[in-house]
C-alpha cells in the first residue's frame, strides 16, 4: 500500500555536500542532501533550500555559491555544518573548519582543502517548489580530486564507497 507523506527521502542516496555562500559581509557553510546535475551545457546544478535556512537568503544576496563534494575525511565537518545554524554560529570561524579553509578562484565563498570536488557556482536562476527553493548554477570554475573517496548519505547514515560492481555502459 503507498503511503502520503512517506518520508521518501531515506530512501535516496546522496553524497554529502555542503553549500559556501558569502555576501562580502556574511558567509555560511551549511549541509545540503538534494543537490544534482541539470545540464552539461552549459554545466548547471540545483541545489534546493529551505527560505528557512540561513543560506536560503545568503544565496539569493550573493548571486553565487559553491558546492563541496565531502570526503570520508570530513564526516565531523559534514555534522557541524548540518548541526549548527548559521544564524548563530559563524562556522567559518570554528577551529575544525579555519584549518581547512582555502580560497576559491572565481566566487567570495570559501572552499575546504581535501574534498572530492569543489564546484564555484554563479547563480542563474531561482524557482519556489513547494517548501523548497531551487537555485540553479553554471559552474564557472571547479577542482577535482578523483583520489579522494567520497562521503555517502543514506537513510540518514554515512557511508564509504563500498565494492565495485561493473562500468556503467
Amino acid at each position: 500500500m503507498t503511503q502520503r507523506n512517506y518520508n521518501y527521502s531515506k530512501h535516496l542516496v546522496h553524497p554529502v555536500t555542503l553549500i559556501s555562500v558569502s555576501d562580502g559581509k556574511n558567509e555560511n557553510v551549511a549541509t545540503m542532501s538534494w543537490v544534482c546535475s541539470v545540464s552539461s551545457n552549459p554545466p548547471l546544478l540545483m541545489v534546493a533550500i529551505s527560505p528557512n535556512r540561513y543560506s536560503h537568503d545568503l544565496v539569493l544576496g550573493a548571486g553565487e555559491f559553491a558546492i563541496l563534494v565531502l570526503s570520508i575525511h570530513h564526516l565531523e565537518l559534514a555534522t557541524l555544518a548540518g548541526t549548527k545554524s548559521g544564524k548563530t554560529t559563524i562556522k567559518w570561524d570554528l577551529p575544525q573548519f579555519k584549518k581547512v579553509r582555502k580560497e576559491a578562484q572565481f566566487i567570495k565563498a570559501p572552499l575546504l582543502t581535501g574534498c572530492r570536488a569543489a564546484l564555484e557556482c554563479r547563480l542563474v536562476d531561482h524557482h519556489a517548489a513547494g517548501d523548497h527553493t531551487i537555485f540553479i548554477g553554471e559552474i564557472v570554475g571547479s577542482d577535482y580530486n578523483p583520489d579522494v573517496q567520497p562521503l555517502i548519505l543514506f537513510n540518514r547514515r554515512y557511508f564509504e564507497p563500498g565494492q565495485f560492481i561493473a562500468d556503467y555502459p
